[in-house]
């Protein structure tokens, strides 16, 4: 850039050069300081001194311009400091034009003494000069970066257009807001300052189809809710987060519902959870976002977890990504994330998390809670994780199997809140569903059909739910009984493999086959969704379950037992576990003599019977079972699982137990 200011430099007291003097400037003898080419028509000159100038001796006598025919142009002297002057033209140089600039003896210094050499410089001002600038007005979007034009169009004196260098008098212009701002720029050769309008667009924000219900926990009339060590309320810090959550989520086109946006709610502590799931499932949100502060009866406890609900794919995927998000924005301790199967999130029909980002009774964290910036660390985790995984959340959902129940007159039956699903990436998750009933009528003997909606997909789920009397229920071993066997695994798909190389398909088929032979020598016909390695499916694994199923329900097995091998990151687990289906009763008792059967035989770490949503088992008519014989991640277990002897043992002890259930 150009630099519109020239410093002359006198020393006081030096010797100079004589030259013939105009009519108007008074000295005999001046300092030559030379000639200068170019100059600009406004052109400031910064004049140094080189010891401390006396100020009412610089006035328009002492300095001095004067054209090419000896007459004074009229200037501005202005004195900055005790050693440096500024002259200016007033109406600016004239083009082409040769000036020169006096420096008269009369000026002095704070000590009384004159310049004993005056100085003088003379110089030519350009030939082509700028002529006009046009303001400038340009336009940016709310939140978007701006940089200043480093150079303008100016049109000269000969009306060609040159681009010249701008100085503004700001160096960054803030579009956080939407307006107009004004910004002044100078330009070196012009007297006139020229106008920047910046005209700021509000941010135009695009909608999603996607909405997030958020729940902060608490309020002033829930009783339950934690105080910590300083009398810091967790009602109180579970809203600021949730409220700074909720703007942010705007922000980014999220459509936001709350539970609560003020201190105070309509309900008590007896019916908090029956209240927040009903707000948040008549939202129809897809995704439920609570914000708790975690508690404990000693402050000692500390640290960072998020909840999803068990079985829940895409909650789960969204609890370790904001678990992360938070531990890597805070440095907090990780408590991980957790399971939950009660509660909030058993009643929500969307996926859902519910975070707590410290301990409030921990003296430490409760200060942290209690912090601003801490707490939009945490909703900026929590909203960013969201938006990282609304493609995910926000599932096309491809396919939603209708669902055959069996229950037995009188039994209880709750409807499911969630459906298992084939999304368009062919994996299977849970979403949520609407039933068009609220509860099953057990009490006569006959069908129910419940119909059900899922969103995002376009037809209807049918649940059929037979009921059957008990009379049948007694008398079911004076007929033949059909049970389905499901070794799993095989073909493509090995299954688990342990330390020595031992795959899960290999020990299941070999289980299955004896287990077959057992039942058939009891008088119980056998089915087999396979009975070698090579499957009657192909090799894709939504296609290959369904398969399996559709092997048992043609065959209208009495039961289904799907066996397999269990596996785990760490050598050391251990034990037996045998699965039933979550959304039906008729498999618990299968489930549990099985599982008795298995412990009683070998005396193995028993890991009970629990609920699940496989496929296989969800899927399939009958009651059903999924057993888990060991661990063949465990290497001493994969030993006992690849024996024979072993294998016939676990064949007899899961006989026994089908036996059990159907002589009862």
């Amino acid at each position: 850039m150009f630099n519109n200011k020239k410093i002359l430099v006198l020393f006081l007291f030096i010797l100079s050069i004589a030259f013939c003097i105009p009519n108007k400037v008074f000295a005999s003898t001046y300092k030559d300081m030379g000639k200068k080419s170019n100059i600009v028509l406004n052109k400031v000159w910064d004049i140094k001194f080189n010891k401390d100038i006396d100020a009412t001796t610089i006035n328009k006598k002492n300095i001095v311009v004067v054209d090419d025919k000896n007459n004074n142009v009229s200037i501005e002297v202005k004195y900055k400091n005790s050693r440096q002057v500024e002259v200016s033209s007033i109406n600016n140089y004239k083009p082409n034009g040769n000036y020169t600039i006096f420096i008269n003896e009369d000026i002095k210094s704070t000590d009384g003494k004159k310049i004993k050499i005056p100085a003088k410089m003379e110089f030519l001002t350009e030939k082509k000069y700028i002529r006009t600038i046009n303001d400038i007005t340009q336009i940016v979007n709310q939140g978007s970066e701006y940089n200043f034009p480093e150079s303008v169009e100016a049109i000269m004196s000969d009306g060609t257009v040159t681009k010249v260098p701008v100085i503004w008098n700001r160096a960054v212009a803030d579009t956080s807001k939407a307006g107009t701002c004004s910004f002044e720029g100078k330009i070196e050769g012009y007297p006139r300052v020229i106008l920047l309008t910046l005209i700021v667009n509000p941010r135009v924000i695009p909608k999603r189809d996607f909405k997030v219900v958020i729940d902060p926990a608490g309020g002033s009339n829930i009783r339950t809710s934690s105080v910590g060590p300083t009398g810091t309320n967790e009602k109180d810090i579970n809203l600021a987060i949730a409220l700074k959550l909720g703007n942010l989520l705007a922000n980014k086109g999220i459509g936001v519902a709350y539970t609560r946006t003020e201190d105070k709610v309509s309900w008590d502590e007896n019916e908090d959870d029956s209240a927040r799931i009903k707000i948040a499932n008549d939202s129809k949100a897809d995704l439920f976002v609570s914000v708790n502060s975690n508690s404990y009866t000693t402050p000692t406890p500390h640290g960072i977890e998020t909840y999803y609900y068990k079985d829940d794919s895409l909650g789960k995927g969204l609890a370790e990504d904001v678990q992360n998000s938070i531990i890597n924005s805070t440095g907090g301790i990780d408590r991980g994330i957790k399971e939950r199967a009660c509660g909030l999130l058993k009643g929500i029909r969307s996926p859902g998390i519910i975070v707590y980002p410290g301990f409030i009774t921990n003296p430490k964290e409760e200060k942290l809670l209690n912090d601003s910036v801490y707490q939009d660390k945490i909703a900026k985790c929590i909203a960013d994780s969201i938006e990282n995984n609304i493609s995910n959340l926000n599932t096309k959902i491809k396919l939603v199997n209708n669902i055959n129940i069996n229950v037995y007159q009188g039994d209880k039956y709750n409807l499911p809140c969630k459906v298992s699903a084939i999304n368009t990436d062919n994996k299977d998750i849970q979403v949520p569903v609407t039933w068009d009933k609220s509860f099953i009528d057990t009490s006569k003997v006959g069908t129910v059909t419940v119909e059900g909606k899922v969103k995002g997909y376009n037809k209807s789920v049918i649940m059929t739910v037979v009921v059957s009397s008990r009379q049948a229920k007694e008398g079911i071993s004076s007929k033949k009984i059909k049970v389905a066997i499901d070794p799993g695994h095989g073909g493509y798909d090995s299954g688990a493999v342990g330390p020595n190389g031992i795959s899960e398909k290999n020990v299941t088929l070999a289980v299955a086959l004896k287990l077959g032979k057992v039942l058939d020598q009891k008088g119980i016909e056998v089915i087999y969704t396979r009975i070698s390695d090579k499957c009657p499916w192909p090799s894709n694994k939504g296609a290959e379950l369904q398969m399996r199923c559709d092997i048992a329900n043609n065959a209208k097995a009495d039961y289904f037992v799907s066996i397999h091998c269990n596996s785990a990151d760490t050598s050391a687990a251990t034990g037996i576990e045998t699965y039933y289906d979550r959304n039906r009763t008729n498999g618990i008792e299968l489930a549990k003599n099985i599982q008795n059967q298995l412990i009683r035989e070998f005396g193995y770490k028993n890991r009970g019977t629990k609920p699940c949503g496989f496929y296989v088992v969800k899927n399939t008519n009958m009651p059903s079972v999924l057993v888990e014989l060991e661990f063949i991640s465990n290497g001493s277990k994969e030993q006992i699982l690849n024996s024979s002897t072993y294998q016939q043992r676990y064949a007899d002890s899961i006989a026994k137990g089908i036996i059990d259930t159907i002589e009862n």
